[in-house]
Order: structure tokens, then sequence, then C-alpha cells
């Protein structure tokens, strides 16, 4: 009996209210029951909030646009807004022969969110927990992302969204249902709606918010990048400039000891010549050393005590004779 009753309720509902069709603000919005009924007489008005009506469009061999619509719908087979506005909420009563249908149709503001590819983005949302016997849902595209039972506290979760989507652990103490996206990929990009609604997915979408969430790919950071391996010819050409280097080095050395040479000999050339005009004092005899032993470069002297011992011995040899 309470089954019945339900059923009953759920079809008045659906009559007075209509099928509900949600839509981003901007975007294009088109009425399925429409591409079913092409015939004389059938027509689709808006129910204003004064009770009063709008000619939305009509068929005469195809959806003609009705006044103030001319510029929205494009002559078709099925009616199609181009860009739905906040105005376009509300009631529609779609009429074809001795068939009605009503549409129920929610035109839902967003927010922009843009993240880089592998952080983190978040969805804030808060709705009345306490007490509530429904659930929150994420959906993006239509696709299911994520859903809370409040009654059983139970979680799940859409394909690929498995560990990177959570709720706030504060949902049921203060009503906030911030959702947290991590690892966002490009794939992720796209409408997301949320909303609580009745467990039996029957009644009103409640708080309904909206997000268009972009997600741009992450370039590669060139400051942390591997460095480039090093060429076999740069380690040639720096064991070669090592070479040359030390090349420079030993030929700089020598020729700057051959100029301290030649300069010393000289000095000591100098000295002796003008030596024979006086008699040198002790430092110059031994300047004059210096340069002589510089210049004779043959085979060495005897020392002078050899010299002294023959000189000796010749005198003694001449005395005996």
């Amino acid at each position: 009996m309470d089954g019945l009753i339900l059923g009953f309720l759920l079809c008045v509902v659906t009559h007075v209210f209509g099928e509900g069709v949600y839509v981003i603000n901007g975007d294009q919005v088109k009425f399925p029951a429409t591409e079913n009924c092409q015939k004389e007489g059938a027509t689709l008005v808006h129910r204003l909030n004064d009770i009063s009506t709008r000619p939305v469009a009509q068929w005469d061999d195809g959806w003609k646009p009705g006044s103030g619509y001319e510029n929205r719908i494009s002559s078709n087979k099925s009616v199609i807004f181009n860009s739905a506005n906040i105005n376009d909420n509300g009631l529609y009563e779609f009429t074809c022969g001795s068939k009605d249908e009503r549409i129920q149709l929610h035109v839902v503001l967003f927010t922009d969110s843009s993240v880089t590819e592998g952080d983190t983005v978040t969805f804030p949302f808060f709705s009345v927990t306490a007490g509530k016997r429904g659930k929150f849902t994420v959906e993006r595209d239509g696709e299911p992302v994520f859903q809370l039972v409040f009654l059983s506290r139970v979680m799940t979760r859409g394909a690929g969204f498995d560990e990177r989507v959570s709720v706030s652990p504060r949902w049921e103490s203060q009503g906030d249902l911030t959702v947290t996206l991590k690892r966002a990929t490009t794939r992720d990009q796209g409408d997301y709606l949320l909303y609580v609604q009745d467990k039996d997915n029957n009644g009103p979408r409640e708080d309904l918010s909206a997000v268009r969430l972009r997600v741009t790919e992450r370039v590669p950071d060139q400051t942390t990048s591997s460095p480039p391996p090093v060429c076999p010819t740069q380690s040639v050409t720096d064991e070669t400039q090592k070479r040359t280097l030390m090349t420079a080095v030993s030929i700089t050395a020598a020729v700057v000891f051959i100029i301290t040479a030649t300069v010393c000999v000289l000095i000591g050339w100098f000295m002796k010549t003008h030596s024979s005009r006086g008699t040198p004092g002790p430092g110059v005899a031994r300047c004059s050393d210096v340069g002589l032993e510089l210049l004779n470069s043959g085979p060495p002297r005897d020392p002078p005590e050899a010299d002294e011992g023959r000189s000796l011995e010749g005198s003694h040899a001449e005395s005996n004779v």
C-alpha cells in the first residue's frame, strides 16, 4: 500500500513540476520531446511565474521560434536553445495533439576553476545535513564522480576517481560538503554539478552548484631537469686545453730562465772587463767569478790546492839541481 501511494505521489509531482532538465548558464539546451512530434498544432510554451504563458516555438514544416526567440532558436526538427540564460528557468508545457508533457528547466550558474595537471582542486559546497536522510552527489558531464549517503555514511566514487576524491570530515557536524580532487588530469576537465537529493533520486535537487573545471598541461621545469650528458669530444677538448696550458707555462719558464742567465753572464763579463783596470773588491771578484763560470763551459779545472802543490814540487826540483 505504501508503495502504491508513493508511486502515485511521484506521478503527480512529475506531472505538475515536469521532468527535470539541468543546464549550465550559457550552454545549449535541447527539449528531446519536441523531436518526436512533427505535426501541425504542436507547440511549446514557457509558463512564467505570474501563471501567464509565453510561446516558445510551434510546428510549421519545422519548429519555428516564437516572438522574442527568433535569434535564439534555429529552425530544426527539435527545439534547441542556442544559449540558455537565467530567465529560461521554469516550467515548459509541450503539446502534441492530445499529448501534453511538462519539462522543468533549471539553468545553473557556475564558477570557473583552473588547475595545473597534477595539482589539487577543491569544490566548496555547504548544505544542511543534520537529520537529513538523502544523499550528496557530484557528477561531471552527467557521469557519477562521488556520492555520500547521509544515514549510512557510505561513500562511492566513479570510475577513474578512486582514492582521488574526498569530502570534508566536517560534513556531518557542520554541513561542510566541500569536495577535494587530488592529482588532477586533463581528463578531469568538464562541468561538475553538486547537489543534495532524497535517497531515491526522485525529489528535486537542492542547493545545486556548478563548477566548470579546466586543467592545463604541466610544462616541464627546466631548472630541475637533469644536466645533458657530457660528450666524449668535450672531454678531449678539455684535455687538449690542459696540455696547451702546461706547454705555455713550460715555454714561459724556459724563456725567463734564459733571459735571467743571459743577464747574469753579461754582468759577469762586464765586471771582468773592468776588473783589469783596478783591484776589484771582494764583492766584485765574486760577481766576476760567477760570470766566468757561466762563460767557461769547458771541463772542470783542478782545484787551487792541486796547482799550488805542483808549483812547490817544481821549485824543490830546481833547487836540488
